[in-house]
């Protein structure tokens, strides 16, 4: 967990080294308003910053207070790596003490445990007229740094000839510098960018539908906001999407470690749920791996995770977007996930298309989040899991007591689109997923649940 003192976590950008000037911090606890605190860390070291002509960022805060004739002191956390021309303070996501890596680091070669992978991989070929793509991310209070090597690596590492736009939806963050200063280093990259800021906090999955009805391109993209694309990202996904419009991709997602930043390539794997609706990565069988592409064969994902996937933008409108009647975030993607198959698309992880994703840990335990999880859940248990819902209500008898809306429109998509049963599912597509008539479940965990959720 981050302490309180720590977020939001504070950038300050200097201009280049040699118009900096150092300055020493009063030693007299009395002179304490000249001192800066940054984050956890109050160093004795200042900085003058002495900026040249144009727009100047906003202020980052109380804890960069004082200004003088236009002069910022502020008070670096040493020993922070620093671009050329880029001053940077920064906690790292998990941590007050974790290194930040440049906005512009290079991307990590594609690895796996088969040495020869990452070298297929590379010699793989994409047509050069590839379909166009919007890309969209939603955040809500996001960190900074974090929100900014996002965009920083899309623009960096995808062909600027297949990015239509990079379309930034706020969900009404919180956070100073989302505003002002997250506009102004934006600057960077005009003719690229849309910046949507809701009037209201929708939630993400409302977030990325509003995102997606400003979107232009062919395909749509949808990233999360702690993300770093790698090289030769975005190809393998609209190659894809090519062959066949009714496919939705996901890139094969790295960890990108919450504490120190550190960049790590996962193995080769795919989505999966259990009867508690939790998403799972799952191992991939080998069988699957056989054939001329090796490792590097498309590999077919029962569901995904939800934070970064393609797909094509009229397919995406024709088999409903997302469900409108959601809350917040969480089981949407296991609710698309199920909506591709059973209606006549296919599902696909593509082992070359690689993204860095920062596993946050999100304070699973807060009510309002458990609230929306529980009732989007039941809103897909009730539309398309059929009388398999049963399986759900015998592990977490309590959910059937609890209210998740109208969803009559959702069950009219289903007949409209001539979607499949889940029966299907499961014997065409998730098999392994395996049934139980009876669960036993101790009467302290019934309880733990009806706790955390409540009775209606």
């Amino acid at each position: 967990m981050i302490s309180d003192s720590c977020r939001p976590p504070v950038s300050v950008y200097a201009s280049p080294p040699e118009t900096r000037t150092r300055a020493l911090c009063p030693a007299d606890p009395a002179a304490a308003e000249a001192r800066v605190s940054v984050g956890c860390a109050l160093t004795r070291t200042c900085f003058s910053e002495n900026r040249g002509p144009g727009p100047s960022p906003p202020a980052c805060g109380p804890e960069c207070a004082l200004r003088a004739g236009g002069v910022r002191v502020f008070t670096p956390t040493p020993p922070y790596p620093t671009p050329p021309g880029f001053a940077q303070v920064h906690q790292g996501i998990g941590d007050c003490s974790s290194p930040t890596p440049p906005v512009d680091r290079e991307a990590v070669p594609i690895m796996d445990s088969k040495k020869y992978f990452g070298l297929r991989c590379h010699k793989k070929q994409y047509p050069s007229n590839l379909p166009t793509a919007s890309i969209v991310i939603c955040f809500h209070n996001e960190e900074f740094n974090a929100l900014f090597r996002t965009v920083s690596s899309v623009m960096t590492l995808t062909p600027q000839h297949i990015l239509e736009e990079i379309i930034l939806v706020d969900d009404m963050s919180e956070f100073d510098d989302l505003k002002e200063k997250l506009d102004y280093h934006l600057e960077t990259f005009r003719g690229k960018i849309k910046l949507i800021r809701n009037k209201k906090r929708e939630g993400l999955i409302r977030a990325r539908l509003i995102g997606a009805s400003h979107a232009s391109g062919d395909v749509l993209v949808f990233l999360d906001s702690h993300c770093e694309v790698n090289k030769v990202w975005l190809e393998p996904l609209l190659n894809a999407i090519v062959k066949d419009p009714r496919m939705v991709v996901c890139p094969l997602i790295d960890v990108i470690d919450y504490v120190t930043l550190e960049y790590q390539p996962s193995p080769i794997v795919r989505g999966a749920f259990n009867w508690y609706l939790q998403f799972k990565w799952d191992h991939v069988f080998s069988y699957e791996m056989d054939g001329p592409e090796g490792p590097t064969r498309p590999i077919r994902s029962p569901a995904m995770a939800g934070g970064i996937f393609a797909i094509n933008r009229h397919y995406f409108n024709e088999i409903g977007q997302y469900d409108k009647g959601m809350n917040l975030w969480g089981g949407e993607n296991l609710e698309l996930s199920l909506r591709i198959w059973m209606c006549g698309g296919q599902l696909f992880i593509l082992p070359c298309s690689r993204v860095g994703h920062i596993d946050k840990q999100h304070t699973a335990n807060h009510a309002g989040i458990l609230k929306a999880l529980a009732y989007n859940n039941l809103r897909l248990v009730h539309t398309w899991l059929d009388e398999y819902k049963e399986q759900v209500f015998l592990r977490r008898p309590h959910l059937k007591y609890l209210a998740y809306g109208d969803i009559s429109e959702r069950v009219e998509l289903r007949k409209q689109l001539g979607c499949k049963s889940f029966q299907w599912y499961l014997d065409t597509v998730f098999p392994e997923l395996e049934t139980s008539k009876r669960v036993k479940i101790p009467l302290v965990l019934q309880r733990r649940e009806e706790n955390k959720f409540g009775t209606s």
